[in-house]
């Protein structure tokens, strides 16, 4: 059963995009523009440093004698 009465949104919800939505004026008082890219691009490319998982164990190195 729904509650009664006015339903509002989580609070801290509500003052983030309240937030949000001021610091977007602000940008576009500034002289900003917002550019919408098409779906699935990228801006730039990426090289990631950091391979997920744990990877290959090392090669223990023989002794020379």
């Amino acid at each position: 059963m729904p509650p009664t009465g006015e339903l509002t949104m989580n609070p801290e919800k509500e003052k983030d995009k309240k937030y949000t939505a001021e610091k977007i004026e602000e940008y576009l008082a500034r002289g900003g523009v917002i550019t919408q890219c098409p779906p699935c691009t990228t801006s730039e490319v990426v090289e990631y440093k950091h391979k997920f998982g744990r990877g290959r164990p090392k090669k223990k190195a023989e002794e020379k004698e």
